[in-house]
């Protein structure tokens, strides 16, 4: 539910939205009987982008979850009620004992019991680039390391977030930050989605002047008539600018725009040639970069 909720967070859909809803009541003011039809149809629009777009999330993680699973999945030998058992790295508690040889990773912080030639490669956790042995001076051993050579029995102390690797990886988890480039796409996307929002506020004021000065004859539409048309228009040039923003990153998205332009364009304005090209052109540029 929270990927589903989480998935309405982009611009396009909100305006879509928007739109819908004014389609909605435009529709049924101009015709009761079947003007909701094409509100409705926005809405299933982004009700689908939506559960496909969760969905894509969803599978993503759960396979990203499978891959940390695999990667963890790790079994050892470890002495337990004077048996030698096989058991997983997860299941270790404190006082196990366990047994390791050259090449294994120490899984839980411990202390060396017993063992033969033991050095310990500690570089990933403490930068230390060449081996350090182990014996009665240092008697210590981390979790996250590797042991290069000989072979030893290690009494466990600590486990997961309390070992030394499990502070360290609780430490360095934090959000992710947008690199340079991104930063630099996101205020590209910034200005030419504001450009477009000055376009389309530019646009209904001056449709709502030209009303304004426009001769009185029994053709004229009323003033709320050509409100919601320069509204229509306003949106169109939205949704248009917005994807064109963000380069059509969402394909979904992008798909459910082209049918909102698409379907007000033949619908409201199809005496807007010029802005029909514009449509037609930006979108098939995004598709081709997508």
């Amino acid at each position: 539910m929270e990927l589903f909720l989480g998935s309405f967070n982009d611009t396009t859909l909100i305006v879509l939205i928007v739109s819908a809803i004014v389609s909605l009541a435009v529709g049924v003011y101009d015709n009761p009987q079947h003007g909701w039809i094409e509100g409705a149809a926005i809405l299933f629009a982004v009700l689908l982008v939506a559960i496909v777009t969760a969905t894509n999330d969803f599978e993503k993680e759960s396979q990203f979850q499978k891959l940390n699973a695999v990667k963890e999945d790790v079994n050892i030998q470890a002495v337990r009620d004077g048996k030698t058992i096989s058991i997983n790295t997860k299941e270790l508690v404190v006082g196990d004992l366990v047994k390791l040889n050259a090449g294994d990773k120490i899984p839980a912080d411990g202390i060396l019991v017993s063992g033969s030639d033991v050095a310990c490669d500690q570089s990933g956790l403490t930068g230390e680039s060449i081996d350090v042995e182990k014996g009665a001076e240092d008697n210590f051993l981390l979790s996250g390391t590797n042991v290069s050579s000989g072979y030893c029995t290690m009494l466990v102390i600590a486990v997961g977030s309390r070992s030394r690797y499990g502070k360290l990886r609780a430490s360095l988890t934090t959000e992710s930050v947008d690199t340079p480039l991104q930063e630099k796409l996101d205020t590209l996307a910034g200005q030419i989605g504001n450009g477009g929002m000055v376009a389309a506020g530019a646009t209904f004021i001056a449709m709502l002047v030209v009303w304004y000065y426009s001769p009185e004859d029994a053709h004229k539409p009323t003033l709320f008539e050509y409100t919601l048309k320069a509204f229509i228009m306003a949106v169109t040039i939205v949704v248009v600018a917005v994807p064109e923003g963000t380069l059509l990153s969402s394909t979904p998205s992008s798909l459910c725009s082209y049918a909102f332009v698409h379907t007000y364009f033949h619908h409201v304005i199809d005496n807007r040639s010029t802005l029909g090209c514009h449509v037609v052109i930006s979108f098939q540029h995004s598709e081709n970069d997508g």
